[in-house]
């Protein structure tokens, strides 16, 4: 298994329903068949160095992240519309030891 993790945080200007949207577009990346769960939402904790929302997503391996979600037109369509809502983001991808390359 493969934890692709991004923490963001949205601009001030962006309004509630838009930031309601941008949920719901990244949790639509679940139709990629590469994605084999997905969990998006508010920090259910304190939020710590401002950031306010994250996203996990898990696949099969790193091969297929690169390859079946990386260039895929929901994935590009999701960088596209919704970075600009961001103030920042970070990605990160943890090495579980379990992430082997097919």
């Amino acid at each position: 298994m493969f934890y692709h993790t991004v923490l963001f945080q949205f601009r001030d200007d962006v309004s509630p329903e838009e930031i309601d949207d941008a949920i719901d577009h990244l949790n639509g990346l679940k139709a990629i068949p590469a994605v084999r769960e997905i969990a998006v939402g508010p920090n259910a904790m304190e939020v710590v160095d401002g950031w306010t929302h994250g996203m996990t997503i898990v696949f099969d391996s790193l091969t297929s992240m690169r390859e079946e979600f990386g260039d895929h037109p929901l994935h590009r369509a999701v960088l596209r519309d919704q970075l600009p809502l961001f103030r920042r983001y970070m990605a990160m991808d943890p090495d579980t030891g379990r992430s082997e390359v097919r």
